[in-house]
C-alpha cells in the first residue's frame, strides 16, 4: 500500500479495511449471537444478552481488542485455524440441514432458472468473501520461509479451499430453500431449531475471530503513512484501541448490514487490481496474473 501511494492507501484504508470489514463483523457478531442467547432458558427478550449493542461490546473487550494487540501476525494461526474448523462444523450443519429439512420446505417457482436479473447483488458478497489482497504483505512475511514458491502454494491452496466450501455452502443452502433463500441462510432456519442454533454460534465466534486480521491491516498501514513503518509499545496500543473503538463505534450505531456491503462493492474492486509488490532478499518481483516478472 506504501507503493500505491498516500491517498490510494488511505482509501482502501478505511472504506475497505476498517468500514467495509471490521464493522460488518461486529453487525453480523451482533445479530448472530443475540439470536442464539435467546434460546438459553430464562432469557427473554428483555434480558442484556439479548441487546446487540451489548453484545457488540463484550465481544470487543473481551475476544477482539486482546487478540488485535498481538504485535506479530504469525500468533494469529491458532485462532485462524480454529475459524476455519468452525467454518467446517457450520458447512456440516448446513448439509445435514439439507437432507433433513429439505422434503419439509415448498419449492419456488422457476426455482431452478439459472442467472435471474437480481444475480449482480451476490457481486458484493462474493467480492466481500474473496478480497484478501490488503492482507498478502503480513501473511507473507509470516511464512516461515517466505518464498515465491511457498507463497504460491498458501495462497492456491487457501482460495481453492474457500471456493469449495463456498460452493457447497451455496448449493445446500439453494437446495433447501430455493427462491426462499435469505442472504443470512440462519435466517431460513426456525428459532427453536437447536442445530442452526449450535450453527449460529459457531457462526459468530468465526466472525469474531476473523476481525483481529482486519485490524492488523489497518494499524500496518496507519504505521507505514503516519509512522515510517514502526510502532513504539505506547503508540502501538494507542493505535489499535482507536481503531477498535471507531469500529464498534459505527457499528453500534448502524445495523444495515447491506450498506457496508455495497460499500465493500465498490471500494473491494480498487483494492482487487493493485499489483503486489513482494520484495524477496534483495530481487524485486512484481505480482500479476499468471507471471512474475524479476
Amino acid at each position: 500500500m506504501k507503493e500505491a501511494g498516500f491517498p490510494l492507501g488511505i482509501l482502501l484504508l478505511f472504506v475497505v479495511a476498517l468500514i467495509t470489514a471490521m464493522i460488518s463483523y461486529n453487525i453480523i457478531t451482533g445479530d448472530t449471537l443475540t439470536k442464539v442467547f435467546q434460546r438459553i432458558p430464562g432469557v427473554g427478550v428483555d434480558n442484556v444478552l439479548t441487546d446487540r449493542h451489548f453484545i457488540i461490546l463484550l465481544t470487543t473487550i473481551i475476544f477482539t481488542l486482546p487478540i488485535s494487540l498481538y504485535r506479530d501476525i504469525a500468533k494469529l494461526g491458532k485462532v485462524s485455524l480454529l475459524s476455519l474448523i468452525l467454518t467446517i462444523v457450520i458447512l456440516v450443519v448446513v448439509m445435514v440441514r439439507t437432507v433433513t429439512f429439505s422434503p419439509q420446505v415448498p419449492k419456488s417457482e422457476n426455482a431452478w432458472i439459472f442467472a435471474k436479473p437480481n444475480a449482480v447483488q451476490a457481486i458484493g458478497v462474493m467480492s466481500f468473501a474473496f478480497i484478501c489482497h490488503h492482507n498478502s504483505f503480513l501473511i507473507y512475511g509470516s511464512l516461515e520461509e517466505p518464498t515465491l514458491k511457498n507463497w504460491s502454494q498458501v495462497t492456491h491452496m487457501s482460495v481453492a479451499l474457500a471456493l469449495v466450501i463456498s460452493v457447497v455452502f451455496a448449493t445446500s443452502g439453494y437446495m433447501t430453500f430455493t427462491g426462499y433463500t435469505e442472504g443470512d441462510i440462519f435466517e431460513n432456519y426456525c428459532r427453536d431449531d437447536n442445530l442452526a442454533t449450535f450453527g449460529r454460534f459457531c457462526y459468530g465466534v468465526t466472525v469474531i475471530l476473523t476481525f483481529p486480521l482486519e485490524c492488523f491491516v489497518t494499524r500496518e498501514v496507519i504505521a507505514n503513512v503516519f509512522f515510517h513503518g514502526n510502532l513504539s509499545t505506547v503508540f502501538h496500543v494507542v493505535v489499535t484501541v482507536v481503531i477498535i473503538a471507531v469500529a464498534t463505534g459505527v457499528s453500534l450505531v448502524y445495523d444495515c448490514l447491506g450498506i457496508v456491503l455495497e460499500l465493500n462493492l465498490i471500494s473491494s474492486q480498487a483494492d482487487s487490481f493493485i499489483q503486489l509488490q513482494i520484495e524477496v532478499g534483495s530481487q524485486a518481483f512484481a505480482w500479476v496474473p499468471d507471471t512474475v516478472h524479476e
